[in-house]
C-alpha cells in the first residue's frame, strides 16, 4: 500500500520511477507537438517494424506507450522477424509513436498496408 511518506519522498534520479515519469513527459510532449501539426485518422491500427527485441525492451517501453496509446491499445509481435508494434491508433499519430521509440533508443518504421 503506498502511503502519503512514500508518494511524496523524493526519488533518486536513475530510479525506474524516475525514467518511467520522464518517458511519460517525453511521450506526452511529442504527441502534442505532432497532434497539433498533422491530422489523423480516428480509429485505425497502426503496425511499425522495430529493432524491439526482447521483454526487456517491452517492460521499458510499457508505461510511455500505455501513456501514449492507452493500457491495451498496443502490442508487440516479437516471433515476427519485423518485431511488429501494433497500436490501435485513437488518434495516435504515426511520427508520435516513431519519434517515441527512437527517444528510448529502438529503431521504428511505419508499415505500409
Amino acid at each position: 500500500m503506498l502511503t502519503s511518506e512514500l508518494i511524496k519522498a523524493p526519488k533518486p534520479a536513475n530510479s525506474p520511477f524516475f525514467r518511467a515519469a520522464r518517458s511519460v513527459r517525453i511521450a506526452s510532449s511529442i504527441l502534442t507537438s505532432v497532434k497539433s501539426t498533422n491530422p489523423v485518422n480516428p480509429r485505425s491500427v497502426l503496425v511499425f517494424s522495430t529493432s524491439v527485441e526482447s521483454l526487456d525492451h517491452v517492460r521499458v517501453l510499457t508505461p510511455v506507450l500505455n501513456s501514449f496509446a492507452g493500457r491495451g491499445q498496443w502490442n508487440f509481435a516479437l516471433d515476427d522477424c519485423d518485431r511488429i508494434l501494433r497500436i490501435v491508433s485513437n488518434g495516435v499519430h504515426p511520427l508520435a509513436a516513431i519519434r517515441i521509440l527512437r527517444e528510448h533508443g529502438f529503431e521504428c518504421k511505419e508499415l505500409d498496408d
